[in-house]
């Protein structure tokens, strides 16, 4: 993080004053199709991808329909089965689970809270709290609110959690049946400075160029404050810019 401050005053007396503070955050990216794990893991069921976010922007999520939990085998058991992306903000969490229906047609399965709470799949396939499609593999766009580009409102956690966040990989692989539980891609921008390793990146990511996942530090946002005096008037105005829209605001 680094403070600007950038002067001007003309010959009638009047001055302005440009305050710039830039906020450093971090891409967090797999690229390349593989299991949802740290880097140079392969059997990791559960770990935190990041910690204390104050504003998260791009979630982005892709990934083979076949690698997902087939919640027809038993439905019961789905939510300790399932891969799934929790949102923390110390009191409250936001669960999403990705799993598919597995029949004639694949259907790749969104779905947001508990789902235990439904008698059956088909109840909560038809729940506002779910969104599906028919594909070989899915595109979950959080940011957007869209499944494979069509709308789903049950994405939107902006309203469901207040402050800093962490964001955390459960059930990507289960020990029992030695299989991951999900293998594709994503694509995260989180503001806020994370914790790091030796090599001065994020824990479990490489620098990029290296081995998926890597972290590349970005300017997340900019906060600035103007002023403008002339005589008995002044005049100060607060305010921030974030080049990228925002999931998490």
């Amino acid at each position: 993080m680094g403070t600007e401050s950038v002067g001007h005053r003309s010959r009638t007396g009047a001055s302005a004053n440009l305050q710039r503070t830039a906020h450093v955050g971090w891409r967090l990216e797999q690229a390349a199709d593989r299991q949802y794990m740290p880097e140079s893991e392969t059997t990791t069921a559960d770990w935190t991808v990041a910690e204390d976010a104050p504003n998260v922007s791009t979630m982005r999520f892709e990934a083979d329909t076949s690698s997902l939990y087939d919640a027809t085998l038993s439905f019961n058991d789905t939510d300790e089965r399932a891969f799934r992306v929790v949102v923390d903000d110390g009191t409250d969490t936001w669960t999403m689970y990705l799993f598919r229906e597995g029949g004639t047609d694949d259907r790749f399965v969104v779905h947001v809270g508990d789902p235990t709470v439904f008698g059956d799949l088909t109840d909560l396939l038809g729940s506002s709290s779910s969104c599906e499609v028919v594909s070989d593999r899915g595109i979950v766009d959080i940011r957007a609110e869209t499944l494979d580009g069509t709308d789903c409102p049950a994405l939107d956690f902006a309203d469901d959690l207040n402050g800093s966040v962490s964001i955390r990989y459960e059930n990507a692989y289960n020990a029992t049946l030695d299989e991951s539980r999900i293998v594709g891609s994503y694509d995260i921008v989180v503001n806020g400075s994370l914790a790091t390793n030796a090599t001065g990146h994020p824990e479990d990511f490489s620098a990029p160029g290296g081995t998926d996942p890597t972290a590349q530090a970005v300017v997340y946002s900019v906060n600035y404050r103007t002023s403008y005096e002339r005589e008995t008037v002044r005049n100060v105005r607060d305010g921030r810019y974030a080049p990228r829209d925002e999931a998490y605001p």
